[in-house]
């Protein structure tokens, strides 16, 4: 009987870490799509923890071709809404798949992220 309380316990407080490929967030591992017609890409970056561990980001916009202002890294999102999306206790970045295919036709970009611990940070 204690085995099944702690394994209940466990997918609780530490529930198995989410796996998925680069292949799995929408862009796969080029990076560029397009949502109802609207070309889009996804700019994947690390910022450190507290602890120096890396937390994994994606950020999903419209493409910037044909925007002067626009260039590879997305700045051209600067100024423009977003969406920060926090996934659930045994999540990661792909949750957010369905949110950006909503929000990006409206031109609100999406940010996700692995909190640490989750997917790959």
């Amino acid at each position: 009987m204690q085995d099944s309380v702690d394994f209940l316990v466990n997918l609780i407080i530490r529930p198995t870490r989410a796996e998925y490929e680069e292949s799995d967030l929408i862009g796969g591992t080029s990076k560029r799509f397009t949502v109802r017609g609207v070309p889009a890409r996804r700019r994947d970056f690390e910022l450190p923890s507290a602890s120096g561990d890396a937390i994994v980001f994606s950020l999903y916009h419209l493409d910037g071709d044909g925007d002067p202002n626009a260039n590879e890294d997305g700045d051209h999102v600067a100024g423009k809404h977003c969406v920060v999306y926090l996934h659930g206790n045994c999540g990661c970045r792909v949750d957010a798949n369905e949110v950006v295919r909503l929000l990006l036709p409206e031109d609100i970009c999406v940010c996700s992220l692995d909190f640490p611990g989750s997917g790959h940070s």
